[in-house]
Order: structure tokens, then sequence, then C-alpha cells
């Protein structure tokens, strides 16, 4: 079953009997958006969906999670731009909604060196209008997504949230940390309390379809080369869906007091404002990712080693235990380790690729509301059977999300076939 997370700390946002609460959430037809949405879906909230399904990557992708969404009878798409003067003030003083969540973003490090006019619409111009739609009609609590990349060229492992963050390496990483000076100022001027948590590689199934774990899969199953930059000398912090998403709806409850800190508290002390790190707190390395991957598809990649890529950071390691303090223990760490996960059943939903027949999938009126994402072993098999012989468009009507994230990696790197690398490993909203 899908994963019941606890809204229960903090009385404002807690549900009385009768009443729906509402949430505003940017993003959500985004890989973190979509999943954040159907949690609080979930657990009976009312949600307003904001998103410009941008084509920044295929949006057909972006659509069927939307639609999938849509299932639910309490779900509000609104599709627009966040810069849109306006836009986000009338959906506020319409739906009135006691939780912000705002992950809509543009993402991407080396993106950002391309177009960097981009980031400073959504992030900067965007996240403007929104700070001024909950100045204007303030909820409960407003989070904010930021990312690991702020830390930028900090060498003290792991990072901490009261680390110096004033050297960021990339322009996507500067409009990050914009956005959190931005919004602790209207913290202090307007006692607005406001959450802004640090993404730290985020993976799982529909996913971004450029990251490195699809990329590598479609890669060393085609049997064409990988480049790796920094030749190999990088790590990062994989954060599963899963796992974030517990943390982003825990933290929803976590309003800041500056009167009741934490030990370790990142909180403001002029504001209602804290910065939280929503990681796995264990680095992996980039070749034993690679590894590990090659061992699951059963044949070696083809490596082509290169210098560092602009912008990337050698490493990121994500300090939990303000997290901790603030939610209770991780749930990851009451699961399986996801990297033995990975190890042991890739070899089998690959062997289902290549040995089962696609099956007929019911339409989608019968497959009834939102389905869960443990599925069964013999439920991936099939989905995996069943994926990897669809063209683009019958691919997205499937519900691959009930799969394992890397049989859905063998289906969804059918989705993109532009050019990729080892440092594509950077999961931002």
């Amino acid at each position: 079953m899908w994963r019941t997370f606890r809204l229960s700390i903090n009385p404002v946002l807690r549900h009385h009997s009768g009443i729906m609460k509402t949430a505003l959430i940017t993003g959500t037809a985004g890989f973190i958006g979509y999943f954040t949405a159907r949690a609080l879906l979930a657990e009976g909230w009312r949600v307003i969906g904001l998103d410009a399904m941008t084509n920044y990557y295929d949006v057909i992708l972006k659509q069927r999670r939307h639609e999938m969404l849509a299932q639910s009878p309490h779900f509000t798409p609104v599709i627009g731009r966040l810069e849109t003067p306006g836009l986000l003030q009338q959906l506020f003083a319409a739906h009135e909604p006691q939780l912000v969540i705002h992950l809509a973003a543009q993402a991407g490090v080396r993106h950002s060196i391309d177009n960097p006019a981009s980031y400073v619409q959504s992030n900067l111009v965007g996240t403007a209008e929104l700070l001024e739609a909950v100045r204007a009609h303030p909820p409960a609590h407003t989070l904010l997504a930021s990312t690991s990349s702020v830390y930028g060229a900090n060498t003290e492992m792991p990072y901490l949230e009261t680390h110096k963050v004033d050297t960021q390496m990339s322009f996507y990483a500067a409009t990050k940390k914009a956005t959190e000076a931005m919004t602790h100022s209207y913290a202090h001027l307007y006692g607005l309390p406001i959450t802004m948590f640090r993404f730290f590689t985020v993976y799982g199934p529909w996913g971004r379809p450029d990251m490195a774990h699809f990329k590598f899969t479609k890669a060393i199953l085609n049997g064409d080369p990988i480049e790796v930059y920094n030749h190999g000398n990088q790590q990062r912090d994989f954060t599963y869906i899963d796992d974030l998403v517990a943390g982003i709806v825990a933290l929803a409850d976590a309003i800041p007091d500056p009167k009741a800190p934490v030990p370790g508290d990142s909180l403001s002390p002029v504001a209602p404002f804290r910065v939280v790190n929503i990681g796995n707190g264990t680095p992996v390395k980039l070749m034993d990712y690679i590894a590990a991957i090659e061992a699951a598809c059963g044949r070696k990649a083809e490596k082509v080693f290169r210098d560092a890529q602009p912008g990337d950071v050698p490493a990121t390691w994500a300090d939990t235990s303000l997290l901790e303090a603030l939610t209770g223990p991780p749930p990851h760490h009451k699961c399986p380790h996801r990297a033995a996960t990975f190890r042991r059943l890739v070899p089998q939903l690959l062997r289902g690729v290549r040995d089962h027949t696609p099956k007929t999938q019911k339409p989608r009126h019968e497959r009834g509301g939102l389905e869960s994402s443990s599925a069964g072993f013999s439920i991936w098999l099939r989905l995996a059977a069943a994926t990897a012989n669809f063209h683009r468009r019958q691919l997205v009507d499937t519900d691959l999300f009930t799969g394992h994230p890397i049989a859905f990696a063998i289906s969804q790197s059918r989705l993109n076939g532009s050019s990729f690398s080892a440092g594509d490993i950077d999961a931002p909203p």
C-alpha cells in the first residue's frame, strides 16, 4: 500500500472531522510535484496544482502525471506560468490554501549555462509572484524547494544547513540561493512561517528522462558509450522519491517557531524561517553507481572519461539530523537499502522485458483510483514487459509509477533520444 504520511504535529494543519484542508502545489506535473500531490490527496487534502507544462522535457510525460492526479475528484489542475502577473494572487484568493508547497522551477545545472534567462523568469520572477500571493493571503505554512547545489564549492562534509552557502558554481544554484534570501526577507517583513528544503539528487519512477539512471540504462542496453566526467571522481547523495515526499509532508506540520528551536536548528533569529536538508545521508561514488547499473544490465558500459564540466560539484552529502529532529527517523531507515534492492531486482526485470509477451492493459476507467506505488514483483515484470515494446504515446498511457524505478528506466529511456553524460546526476524538482 502507498505509505501513509502523518500530518498531526501542528494543530493548525491537522484535519478536523468534516473539514477538508486545501493545499496549493506548484509544479504538480513535475516529478516531485506529482508524488507530493498524490501523497496529500491520499491524506484527504484538496489539492490545487499549478504547472506551466514547459517543454524542457517531453510534455506528454507531464500531461500523463496530471491525468493520473485527476483520477481524484479533489485535484484541481491549473495550467499557467508562475511569473504571469496576478495569476497566483487569483488562485490564492479563490482557494484560500492552508498549505503552500512551491516546487515549480527551471531545473538543470548545465542548461542554466545555455539559457540563463529562463532561470531568471521561473526561479526569480516566479518565486517573487508566489511570495506576493503568500503575503496577501497568508497560509498556515509555506514550503519552498531549494537544492543541494547551493552548497557549491563547500568541501565540508556532510552538508549542514548552517554551513555558509556563498560559493555557488552554477547559475541554477545561484537562482535557488537567491530564492532562499528572497523568501527569508518575506518571512521577516511579514511574519510568514516558511520552510525551505534542500533536495539531494532525487530518483524514482516517473522521474525526469534526462537523469543519469535512465540514460545509462538505455546506453548500456543499446551498446552506446557513456561519458564519465571528472574521470569518475564524483559522488552523490541519492534520495528515493518516496523518502523525499515523506520528508516534505512531515515538514508541513513542522511550522517554524523562533521560540521553539530544536537541536541543530537553522531557525532564523529574526523570522519564522528555517532551511532543512532532505537527503539519504549516504553518498554513492559515481563509479560504484555505474557498476551497479552494469551488473543489473548484465553487461559493461563503454566509458569515455572526460574532465569535469562547468557547474558540476565533485560531491554532495546531506546531514539529515535536523530533519530527524523535526519529523522523527526518516522512512528510508525502515526500508530495505535502495542499492541492495536495485542490484537484486533489475536483472529479473530485464529478463521480464526480454522474455515476456506484452499483456493487454485494462482501460483507464476500469483501473480505479490512485494506484499503489508498491505493487508486487509480478506486476513489475508485467509492466516492464508490456512497456518495453510500446512506442512513446502508448508508453505514457501505462501506469508505470507502480513499478520499480529501474524497470521504468528501461522503458522511459525511449522518451528521450538526446545526448547525455555521467554528469547528469543532479535532480531538481
